[in-house]
């Protein structure tokens, strides 16, 4: 007596190759473009997000690093309104008035306070010249 097994025919799986019907290929070619087309469409946004946070990350750096020194130093340089007073305390110096806290800077003046039309002010009121002595210069 013969066995079942002898007399069912086998099945088997295997990977074989399959060639494409010219159908099949072109559905793929479509579904291909497309998919192409998603991905540089997600690309480009992810690029455009990048570059906003980039941008973000930036600005928030310079603003670390600006807060930073200005903590490290406990000072910093600013644009300040000051009176000037030339040929005080004496000819060739000025004495810058501070308006914010009135502190006083005296400083040699420069070629260009020396010119008469940067010191109209002055023309107006008599310069009084305090006599010339061997004073040492005050640093600012």
């Amino acid at each position: 007596m013969k066995s079942v097994e002898s007399i069912l025919p086998k099945v088997e799986k295997r990977y074989l190759r399959y060639d494409f019907s010219a159908v099949e290929v072109h559905d793929m070619s479509l579904e291909l473009a497309a998919k192409n087309q998603e991905f540089v469409n997600v690309e480009n946004e992810k690029k455009a997000a990048t570059s906003q946070y980039s941008s973000r990350l930036s600005s928030i750096k310079t603003s670390i690093g600006s807060l930073s020194d200005k903590v490290a130093n406990g000072y910093e340089i600013r644009e300040v309104t000051c009176d000037v007073v030339y040929h005080r305390p004496k000819q060739g110096m000025k004495t810058l008035t501070r308006k914010d806290t009135g502190a006083q800077i005296e400083e040699k003046m420069t070629d260009q306070d020396w010119n008469l039309w940067n010191q109209y002010d002055e023309k107006e009121s008599k310069i009084e010249e305090v006599p010339a002595e061997d004073e040492e210069e005050k640093p600012f």
